[in-house]
Parts: C-alpha cells; structure tokens; sequence
C-alpha cells in the first residue's frame, strides 16, 4: 500500500506540473510563479488512494488499480480547467487585437 501512495503522490505532482507547464506555454505567458497546487495535489492523490485502499481491503475488494482512481480523476478535473483557461485567454487576447485595429482605424 505504501508504495501505491507514494506513486500516486508523484505522479500527482509530475501530472500537474505537466498539465500547468502546457497551459502556460499555449497562454503564452512571459514569466510565472512556481504552482503550490502542485504539491497540494500530490498530498490529496496521496490520501485519497491511502484511504481508498484500505477502505476496499476492510470491505473485501483487493485491486491494484482502485488506488489510482482517484489520481486520474484529479488530473482529468486539472486539465479540464487548465483547457478551459487556456480558451478564455486566447478569446480574451482576440477581443483585444479586434479592439485595438478598431481603435487604430483598421490598421
């Protein structure tokens, strides 16, 4: 069990960190902060598949794969939201560059 809570701890943070350096680079930001959601979310994915796993083994069910669940869905929820970001900035910067070839007589 110990060894599914520390995979999930890193893969939480490795996915996260992942999904937060794409997001970045298709925003095209210049310079950012190092994300603490990153470490937060490998302490949850942590628990989450501690108390998952011990709570299927109280009740009889034993599956390597139960301990993951919850590491995958907090990653698919990350990148929902980071995609969701990413489509509100680049809308945003459109509305921007429309507005400002209005203001500057089309040019």
């Amino acid at each position: 069990m110990l060894t599914t809570v520390i995979l999930n701890f890193f893969l939480a943070m490795f996915g996260t960190l992942a999904i937060f350096l794409i997001s970045v680079r298709m925003q095209g930001v210049g310079s950012f902060s190092a994300p603490f959601f990153v470490i937060i979310a490998g302490v949850v994915c942590a628990a989450a598949s501690a108390s998952l796993t011990t709570a299927s083994a109280n009740f009889g069910y034993t599956s390597p794969i139960i301990g993951y669940v919850p590491t995958i869905i907090i990653l698919v929820l990350y990148a929902i939201s980071e995609a969701n970001d990413v489509m509100e900035t680049r809308a945003r910067d459109r509305l921007t560059k429309q507005d400002k070839g209005e203001s500057s007589g089309g040019k």
